[in-house]
């Protein structure tokens, strides 16, 4: 058994060895629909179909559209009944997930790749032609109000960092459905604030709500057309100007040729969001809770530059993490051992289409987290690549310089981690599909040119000005300008 588990396993490494390495094609169509593929030779097919169309593309009287949109996905389209779509999906062995950020609006569709043919239409109809059926909104509202309901702390510390570092409303828009939304909908559309609890009125809020929509992301019906003032951006948004088709363990050729002639995406150019520009500030929110949950961030790398990209990938890698494990002293990283026993710390950051956030997310009980913010902080002020090579050299029994001759070992476990990324194929093919929407250029295969100076450049970028948000039990947090 011994003999031929070491037969197999040479054979496999002969065998990797000597195969190519699949490349990434894309192609811009002459509809403006851009097709790329990474072919492994694969048998599971990831599809993903993305639109600009995600929170930051709303405006506050239409906060939280983009949550409903991807909650409708699975229910009609245009042309076809939604059981008939999952129904397909299923009979392929497919799998249908939505997926919405402030950027992007997205299906994803995981299917064995015989049927790749037939998984594009289920794909292409779930996606870009949705029916808003005014029946089917009532049976959408309930499953927006769970979503809620299952947001943890992370998720709101997370949209009020945005809202502490940016001013206008498109990049810190949430896109979760608040029920103040539903609210101002209904005011705004019947004027009878005093209706607010009315389920009487239900199938009015239906009428508005399809009218929003059909005003936003399809084709504008008469009624929309009486009921708003701007139609004319109507067709804006799911048009194939404004998305991307990707696959990987698919071939190029049929994407395209599905693309240019059989998909019934709409005919559009590509909509850019307004700028924001990283400003800084500030955003507490109390709740009862024992423990204070804090993200220290300042301006990071935008997703449409790749090597920024790429940099940032070694500098939070070297600001490290607390151990997962509760008691472990095994904290990796400059903020990791700055936390200390008292709280946990990793890296985070944020990247969107023309702007970003980096920084640290911690989490102390509300008697310890001052003190462990304020050692987070400072750490990352006095960070130097020093630390990469003093923190994680120890380690080897021999000596890696920091250049780009030689990576050392901060960038190749930078490397490594978006590897281990990249082999979880639906969460790299949305993250691919992101960042093709920004660049071509895939940030993993320039992190080995990153150099010392650069990530100098990225960590004093990252502490130039920082924002705070904290949630929980925050008395003790210390305000912005005191870090």
């Amino acid at each position: 058994m011994l003999s031929r588990n070491v037969v197999r396993g040479a054979h496999k490494a002969a065998t990797s060895s000597t195969s190519s390495k699949p490349v990434e094609k894309v192609t811009k169509l002459g509809n403006g629909l851009t097709v790329a593929t990474v072919d492994s030779k694969k048998p599971i097919t990831q599809l993903v179909l993305a639109f600009r169309a995600g929170s930051r593309y709303e405006t506050p009287a239409q906060a939280g559209l983009s949550h409903t949109l991807r909650n409708f996905v699975g229910r009609d389209s245009k042309d076809h009944f939604g059981s008939a779509i999952v129904w397909s999906a299923s009979t392929y062995g497919g799998v249908v997930k939505s997926f919405t950020s402030r950027d992007l609006f997205g299906v994803s569709l995981t299917v064995p790749r015989d049927s790749t043919s037939y998984a594009l239409h289920v794909l292409a109809q779930a996606a870009a032609v949705p029916g808003f059926k005014p029946w089917e909104i009532e049976d959408v509202l309930p499953t927006m109000r769970a979503d809620n309901g299952f947001r943890t702390a992370y998720d709101l510390v997370v949209d009020q960092i945005h809202k502490a570092a940016y001013r206008h409303f498109n990049i810190f828009s949430l896109y979760f459905a608040m029920r103040d939304c539903f609210q101002k909908w209904r005011t705004r559309k019947l004027g009878l604030r005093s209706m607010l609890k009315d389920w009487s009125y239900l199938h009015e809020l239906v009428d508005c709500f399809r009218c929003e929509f059909f005003y936003i992301f399809s084709g504008c019906s008469t009624e929309c057309e009486q009921n708003s003032e701007n139609t004319k951006t109507t067709d804006k948004h799911l048009v194939n100007g404004n998305a991307v088709l990707f696959a990987t363990n698919a071939s190029h050729d049929d994407l395209a040729l599905f693309g240019e002639n059989h998909s019934p995406i709409r005919n559009g150019s590509a909509v850019s969001p307004s700028s924001s520009a990283y400003k800084g500030g500030e955003v507490r929110r109390d709740a009862d809770s024992k423990y204070a949950h804090v993200i220290v961030a300042g301006e990071g790398a935008a997703g449409n530059n790749a090597k920024a990209l790429a940099t940032q990938a070694v500098l939070l890698t070297a600001l490290g993490n607390s151990s997962p494990v509760k008691f472990s002293t095994s904290a990796t990283g400059v903020i990791g051992k700055a936390a200390g026993e008292n709280g946990s710390a990793s890296a985070y950051q944020a990247v969107h289409s023309d702007s970003g956030l980096a920084g640290a997310y911690i989490v102390a009980d509300g008697a310890h987290i001052g003190q462990v913010v304020s050692n987070v902080v400072g750490a990352l002020k006095s960070f130097k690549v020093a630390d990469i090579e003093s923190e994680h050299l120890q380690k080897t029994t021999y000596r890696i310089s920091f250049n780009r001759s030689r990576p050392n070992a901060v960038k190749k476990q930078a490397y490594n981690n978006a590897l281990r990324a990249s082999a979880h194929s639906d969460n790299f093919a949305i993250e691919r599909t992101s960042q093709l929407f920004q660049s071509q250029d895939n940030f993993i295969e320039l992190i080995s040119s990153v150099s010392t100076d650069d990530v100098d450049a990225a960590a004093k970028k990252l502490t130039n000005k920082l924002s705070v948000a904290s949630y929980g039990n925050i008395n003790e947090v210390p305000y912005v300008d005191t870090l």
